[in-house]
């Protein structure tokens, strides 16, 4: 089925007419509703009928403006229920199909007719319980990124209010992101996007594969928005997936034997292959015999069970009734198995009866990840399934394609060997079951499989048949150092990077490897990451255990705050912020390898490496289609567990050419304050920040080490969507002269709550998605960042509106209020995080660290810039502090509220002003110290000539200590353990 809605702004133009009627022959559209006709009724009939349409239905125009027209074609049993100037509402049925709602709009522009369009609106959404689907202009936005300007934040709460209360998510669309232009040009000219589709979940069920494109403009300033619910084709020859379904059928585990136990020759890997092989087709037979249970399965099980409850209860009832409450519990375990296993939702466990939810999330992803039509590299619009596809392999075979690479000795050089034999032995012992079986369970269960079929959930459930043949396997190439290809076979799936992607730069490229290659993998990772620290720069703080991210944000955060405040003292100084073009895939293979070997890994360990990198073969999905298999020449993979770590010591290579450039003086660097280390640069993972002098000798430096990286290792830097920051004191005719040296510009968590999720997650799966998905949101900003309290306040009131929101057609009462539920469920509560004092603990928490890491660069940095004369314990806010570090002393002093002493001799120790009293809820004395005790150090107590490490007598103890202490407090100190060892008893 096919539904158009076009604004066309007046059929009396001939071009207006032309081009209806070529939607109209092009896509034979079963429904198309017109707005702003400004036509009567006569002339609309007789255009209706010059196009073949069966019927039609119409709202006559208000003088020169308004009207609304319906058309449909035979087949479609259309019933009218109310028909107003702003909408027309009714239901529909297509050849013996289910009943939809539907309700076509033209929303009212000006402002006060909204409030009596929106109460009739909202009268109409509160009788649905059957798929409606909403279409036509609405008017208003949802976001700022509807429109090319600034829009109201009116009209986003409006029409996100609606949607929540309605039950209704946006369809999405393909093609143009605005529906609408005021048709002026330059600065003058205003694009929005005004037309869409909205649609319950019921309706989504109904027509999981629907698309929304935006057609071209042209007859009207709006563009037609064309509803398909058939865009989505079924792919010819299924790829085979092992189904967790399936293991709550009778059975089942006898024919999983069957398909392992059969007898394989050959070596060890390849007998994997063979034995996953035989198990692939066993189960392939096996479910053509067993096949799913239909919804009509259950419905005729719940008439049975209404017969047998109506007839008089004995024995017999009995037991048919139990029997068939079974198979419809089993039947329902199946369904939601089904869709669980296609949601890809991590953060909901199986088992909650959410299948609901389970459905919508896969159909969601299933219409959000078809490719219906694609730019190419001209900027031309490619529709046919053939072109796409043929466009997107020559794209991935071009990006996996070699590159003649330049002699890079010099930049080899600068990299000193830092794996140590011992390293080396480590990395290359030989593999352990325990080590095999932790690498197994540490991947995922349910992620996507590879050309195999088989997810992690099949080697979890059935690790007791297979453990055996994959120890063999593994330990086969751990021996000797060959990886057999079929297991290193790898699908690239694309998912889009945009909401509403038109290149295919906008999709990034999911590789989907074979789980008993991840395994391999996952081993040697395990293995190279306890290394990590050794051995990748200070600078980065991406993937390297015992480094968070957030520790490069606040020096970051600190250089910046630094620029601003530059006046027009001081040399002027820039911040370039750059990013790597399609990162992981432009690595180049004989370029890693060469850095391995610098860094002085030994060639057992490099051979095994390069095994798991140049031996996989790619086949692109499109659409659920296969395409055939081409073998890359460089890249590493996105969904490889190597991946990360791999690829810090391809960047560690820029750091260090960096490093080199600032010890030769070709690079300044940027110092934030006297005392303060000097920083060339930061790493970010695949982003990098580079400081230095705004001048144009240290750009055209910059630009050289970049040159000469891309050159060795394929790493080129998209100027486009990169920038450069200027410190105040930089003059314009500079900072322009070196923006265009780089060819760059300068520069100066409520969506997850949806209204369709409320209504199809139960009260628990609600919880898990509050807590598991919202609430960790804004963790990286809040680890640095003190939030506003009115931000907190808004995001806590979102999550009460979501938490007691509606369901079916009852609004919920709040039963218990917000300050009980964010208590933990030991005392009552629900164990929701308040965010303000969520902020503050993970403020606290990075508190903590710079008192526990202050050798690391950020500790040292905010040392020498806030308290370079005192602990951190004692720093001031001081004079222009950035925000990160008003917002580190606010977690500072929580932390202070827990702090206390850990007592080893007691030198630095005071006895009434320090916290050193365990036992005590403030670790302090609280008596008043004696006159001339103001000053006692605890070590005067403890010692007395008498060694801790050796002990010392209770009898002993309370004799130095009662005379100096009032007696409510003596005892008290019977808990304290210096040295880790009690006193006795």
């Amino acid at each position: 089925m096919i539904v158009v809605s076009w604004n066309c702004q007046g059929l009396g133009q001939a071009l207006t007419k032309r081009t209806l009627k070529d939607l109209c022959y092009k896509l034979r559209p079963s429904i198309v509703f017109l707005m702003e006709t400004k036509q009567r009724t006569w002339v609309l009939e007789r255009l209706r009928r010059q196009l073949g349409f069966f019927g039609g239905e119409y709202v006559e125009p208000d003088g020169r403006s308004g009207g609304l027209a319906i058309w449909w074609e035979e087949g479609m049993d259309i019933h009218f229920f109310e028909k107003t100037k702003f909408f027309i509402d009714g239901v529909c049925r297509e050849k013996q199909q289910d009943t939809w709602h539907f309700t076509f709009v033209h929303g009212p522009s000006r402002r006060a007719e909204r409030p009596s369009f929106w109460r009739e609106f909202t009268r109409i959404h509160r009788s649905q319980v059957i798929p409606w689907l909403v279409l036509g202009d609405l008017n208003l936005l949802t976001s700022s990124g509807d429109c090319q300007h600034a829009g109201s934040s009116n009209s986003f709460f409006l029409l996100n209010e609606l949607m929540a209360q309605g039950h209704l998510v946006d369809l999405g669309f393909k093609g143009s992101p605005y529906t609408w232009t005021n048709g002026r040009e330059g600065d003058a000219n205003v694009q929005r996007r005004l037309d869409r589709a909205l649609a319950n979940s019921a309706w989504q069920n109904l027509f999981p594969s629907t698309q929304v494109l935006h057609e071209l403009r042209l007859g009207s300033d709006h563009c037609p928005l064309v509803l398909s619910t058939d865009a989505i084709p079924k792919p010819k020859g299924k790829r085979f997936r092992y189904e967790m379904q399936w293991e709550l059928q009778d059975g089942f585990t006898e024919v999983i034997q069957q398909g392992w136990h059969k007898v394989t020759s050959g070596s060890s890997l390849f007998q994997l292959a063979k034995k996953l092989q035989s198990c692939k087709q066993t189960l392939k037979d096996w479910s053509k015999q067993h096949r799913s249970h239909k919804s009509s399965d259950v419905q005729f099980l719940l008439n049975e069970l209404a017969l047998l409850q109506q007839q008089p209860m004995d024995a017999n009832n009995s037991r048919k009734q139990r029997e068939i409450i079974q198979h419809i519990d089993k039947i329902w375990s199946e369904d939601e198995a089904y869709w669980f296993q296609r949601s890809r939702v991590n953060w909901l466990k199986f088992g909650d009866r959410n299948s609901s939810f389970f459905h919508a999330i896969a159909s969601r992803r299933r219409s959000r990840n078809h490719i219906v039509k694609l730019k190419d590299d001209m900027g031309r619009w490619l529709q046919q399934p053939a072109d796409i596809e043929q466009h997107i392999f020559h794209t991935f075979q071009n990006l996996y394609s070699e590159h003649n690479a330049s002699n890079y000795t010099d930049i080899l050089n600068l990299i000193q060997p830092t794996v140590t034999d011992e390293m080396n032995s480590k990395l290359c012992a030989t593999v352990t079951m325990k080590e095999v079986e932790q690498a197994t369970f540490q991947l995922g269960a349910f992620k996507s499989p590879g050309p195999d079929g088989f997810p992690g959930v099949f080697y979890h459930r059935n690790w007791n048949l297979v453990r055996t043949h994959i120890f063999t396997a593994i330990s086969h190439f751990f021996e000797h150092g060959y990886m057999f290809k079929e297991l290193n076979c790898t699908n690239i799936v694309l998912v889009p990077i945009v909401k509403n992607p038109e290149m295919i730069s906008q999709y990034r490229p999911i590789s989907l490897c074979n789980f008993s290659y991840k395994i391999i993998a996952k081993i040697l990772a395990n293995r190279l990451k306890g290394l990590l620290d050794c051995l990748i720069s200070p600078l980065q703080s991406a993937f390297v255990p015992g480094r968070m991210i957030q520790d490069n944000i606040l020096v970051a955060h600190e250089a910046f705050h630094s620029l601003k405040l530059r006046r027009n003292k001081g040399c002027p100084y820039m911040a370039v912020k750059l990013d790597i073009r399609k990162a992981y895939d432009s690595v180049r293979w004989s370029f890693l390898q060469d850095v391995l070997r610098a860094f002085g890994f030994c060639e057992r360990w490099v051979q095994w490496i390069m095994q798991c990198v140049t031996t996989v073969s790619y086949s692109l999905i499109v659409n659920g289609k296969s395409m055939p298999l081409f073998y890359p020449k460089r890249g590493l993979r996105q969904g490889d567990p190597l991946l990360p770590y791999l690829y810090l010591f391809v960047s560690n290579v820029l750091s260090r050419m960096f490093n080199e450039a600032e010890r030769q003086r070709y690079i300044s660097g940027f110092q934030i304050k006297r005392g303060c280390p000097k920083i060339s640069h930061l790493l970010f993972a695949d982003d990098t920040l580079v400081f230095g002098k705004a001048t144009y000798q240290e750009a055209a430096q910059i630009l050289e080490i970049l040159r000469q990286y891309a050159v060795a290792s394929g790493q080129q830097v998209n100027f486009s969507k990169s920038a450069i920051i200027f410190s105040n004191n930089t003059p314009f005719c500079r900072r322009t002269e070196i923006c265009a040296q780089f060819a760059i510009r300068s520069d100066s968590s409520v969506s997850k709550l949806q209204g369709w999720k409320r209504a199809l997650l139960s009260q628990a799966g609600r919880e898990v998605l509050i807590k598991a998905v919202v609430l960790a949101m804004p963790s990286y900003a809040m680890a640095c960042f003190k939030f506003p309290v009115r931000i907190c306040s808004l995001i806590n009131k979102e999550i009460r509106a979501f938490w007691w929101g509606q369901q079916e057609q009852e609004k919920r009462i709040s039963w218990i209020p917000w300050t009980k539920m964010v208590t933990s469920k030991w005392h009552g509560g629900l164990g929701f995080k308040d965010l303000e004092c969520f902020d503050l603990a993970l403020l606290a928490r990075q508190a903590w660290r710079l008192i526990n890491h202050p050798n690391a660069l950020w500790a040292q940095v905010l040392k020498a810039i806030h308290f370079p004369d005192v602990d951190f314990v004692n720093a001031q806010e001081g004079s222009n502090p950035s925000w990160a570090w008003k917002s580190l002393l606010k977690g500072r002093n929580l932390l202070q509220h827990g702090l206390g002493w850990n007592i080893g001799s007691g030198e630095s120790v005071n006895v009434w002003s320090d916290a050193w009293v365990p036992m005590l809820p403030s670790f302090r004395i609280l008596s008043p110290a004696p006159p001339d005790k103001e000053n006692l150090k605890l070590h005067v107590i403890l010692l007395c000539g008498i060694t801790l490490r050796v002990g010392i007598s209770l009898l002993k103890l309370l004799t130095l200590l009662l005379p100096l202490f009032p007696w409510p407090h003596s005892h008290l100190l019977l808990g304290l353990q210096p040295f880790g060892r009690a006193f006795g008893s």
